[in-house]
């Protein structure tokens, strides 16, 4: 654990951004948009939920990675893109019902005006026994019931485009939405979408009497195999253990990127130890697979994870299952990694 920086109000721009490059010195990481935007942040608003997942961050591990940074970046800047996005949909799906509103509201009084001609009309031919004037009358009528007919199909068409486009605007909410739960890199879940997974399997614990699993894992010694091979080498790294893990679970099990290096994976009406079991199934075939560099054909070495796993009680906020899961997360790092530690097996 490592203490959190001290952070001073009322900070002068320029002595933000030394605090700021200062914390990238600290951590041994070098400046770049993405880690200035986060760290610039965190000292000039210290009370910001971005402030708060960095010290999250600090309280739980000895050192920020780039990775832990960079997650930060896409939680809390990319958000605001995607949700201007959402909005711009949202406003023309507005606008398409106020146009299909006035439409109809237009055709209504179309029909109601017509309806006021046909009684005109039969007014009239009964009062009427000249037959030049009936035509007349006749050749009035057509003329109106075929503006009707135009008008009543202008509209028609017009609606049918308006539910078109409402409905390829929703598509495209639909797709935003899952692009938003999703981490860029690897393509599971990310942290907001497990924050709602973990949410809905409480809830559900507490309707159904159904307890549920939760595992956060962690990739050991991260930090080297970045210092080493870079960062790119390490985010084939994460997306590696990230799919063996999602090659291992199924469609009812939620395995999400919780930030940096650490992984979650929450568990549905599953017991502690097939839970157990599952997570050094994930670690054995992780430690055996040997990664190769492509340019150089050179293994990169054995890579290892350390997993905490704990499983829900009743009465548990979210707070409480991850903190328990992270306290034997910790305890298998601190027995030397590469192992499973499972709140009541040990």
């Amino acid at each position: 654990m490592t203490a959190l920086h001290s952070q001073k109000s009322n900070l002068s721009p320029h002595d933000i951004c030394n605090d700021a490059l200062n914390l990238c010195e600290t951590h041994g990481l070098v400046p770049d948009p993405i880690l200035f935007s986060v760290f610039y942040t965190y000292f000039a608003q210290p009370d910001s939920a971005l402030a708060r997942s960095v010290n999250d961050v600090l309280l739980r591990s000895s050192q920020l990675s780039y990775y832990d940074v960079r997650s930060i970046y896409e939680r809390f800047f990319l958000k605001d893109d995607t949700k201007t996005e959402r909005l711009a949909l949202d406003e023309k799906i507005e606008c398409n019902v106020v146009e299909i509103v006035t439409l109809l509201g237009k055709n209504a009084e179309n029909a109601k005006d017509f309806v006021g001609k046909l009684d005109n009309f039969g007014g009239a031919l009964n009062q009427e026994n000249d037959q030049s004037r009936f035509k007349v009358l006749v050749e009035e009528l057509a003329t109106n019931a075929n503006a009707m007919k135009d008008d009543t199909l202008l509209a028609s068409q017009k609606l049918e485009l308006c539910e078109k486009e409402i409905q390829a605007l929703r598509n495209q909410i639909q797709v935003l939405s899952e692009e938003n739960a999703k981490d860029a890199l690897t393509n599971i879940s990310n942290r907001g979408a497990f924050d709602d997974a973990l949410l809905d399997a409480i809830d559900s614990m507490k309707k159904t009497n159904k307890g549920f699993c939760l595992a956060m894992a962690d990739l050991d010694k991260f930090k080297s195999v970045n210092d080493q091979f870079g960062h790119q080498v390490g985010d084939q790294v994460l997306k590696f253990f990230a799919k063996i893990m999602t090659a291992n679970t199924k469609g009812a099990d939620t395995v999400a990127r919780y930030g940096g290096e650490e992984f979650a994976i929450i568990l549905p009406d599953t017991e502690l130890l097939s839970a157990h079991n599952l997570m050094v199934k994930i670690k054995h075939e992780l430690q055996r697979t040997r990664l190769v560099l492509k340019k150089s054909s050179s293994h990169l070495g054995e890579v290892t994870a350390s997993f905490g796993l704990t499983r829900s009680r009743p009465d548990d906020t979210p707070e409480d299952i991850i903190g328990r899961a992270d306290a034997k997360l910790y305890e298998a790092k601190s027995m030397g990694r590469n192992r499973v530690r499972s709140d009541g097996l040990g």
